[in-house]
């Protein structure tokens, strides 16, 4: 995994069942030479803060070292899950995922120019 450096990004897809709200917790980490591999690709209940522990627990426990920088959507779930297992790590919220949540606020016709 490059010289350790592990640039995770996390990312949550609800799987379809609403009812029993499913998600499937995603980790994939970029190395240093640019390549990214999946590290964890698990069920949860509904991108919880526990769902997110065990996963990074995981990790931990299969050797990997504190993420460098962790960069994931407005999911609080993945926030508290690096506070119970990587305080350390660096949080950075996803541009992407800001930029549509703001743009999704602004009228539908003034988008194209926001």
């Amino acid at each position: 995994m490059g010289a350790g450096r592990i640039t995770s990004f996390f990312s949550t897809l609800i799987a379809g069942l609403e009812k029993q709200k499913a998600a499937l917790l995603v980790i994939v980490g970029g190395l240093t030479d640019g390549r990214k591999v999946i590290l964890a690709l698990e069920p949860g209940y509904r991108e919880s803060t526990d769902g997110w522990s065990g996963v990074l627990r995981d990790l931990k426990g299969r050797g990997m070292n504190c993420p460098r920088l962790v960069i994931g959507d407005g999911n609080l779930g993945i926030w508290g899950a690096l506070a119970n297992v990587y305080p350390e790590a660096v949080e950075q919220r996803c541009w992407n995922h800001k930029m549509v949540n703001v743009l999704d606020k602004r009228p539908k016709k003034v988008q194209p120019q926001a």
